[in-house]
């Protein structure tokens, strides 16, 4: 079905937010996490539409299901906030350390914060 390296990409970019993120994938554990076609669809746009790096494919799946929980108000501020920042010090330090690219880097965390802004976190 997958090359090996589309294979490995995919696989790397799940495990970054399973255990750097601590999130459960499996939308029937985690019903806030999109359906495994739907993470499939963004990790497939994130390697061959956007050329994302695995780290940037990482920090758009979770990107993507904060949001969600922060519009859905599905958890506590203190976990939202908690979140969002490990989203912005795991940007930042993969753009320290150029696993992403630095305008993307910018890009993120403008719209991390700006979306925090708008609905009363921190």
């Amino acid at each position: 079905m997958f090359g090996r390296k589309k294979r490995e990409y995919y696989g790397t970019a799940l495990n970054i937010v399973q255990n750097y993120f601590q999130i459960e994938t499996n939308s029937s554990v985690n019903p806030d996490f999109p359906g495994y076609f739907v993470y499939m669809d963004i990790l497939s746009e994130a390697y061959h539409i956007r050329k994302a790096t695995v780290e940037e494919a990482a920090a758009i799946l979770v990107l993507g299901y904060w949001g969600g929980l922060v519009e859905n108000q599905s958890q506590s501020i203190f976990e939202l906030n908690k979140m969002k920042n490990r989203l912005l010090e795991f940007i930042r330090s993969s753009a320290a350390s150029n696993k992403f690219n630095h305008e993307r880097a910018a890009t993120f965390i403008s719209r991390i914060q700006s979306h925090a802004t708008k609905n009363g976190l921190l």
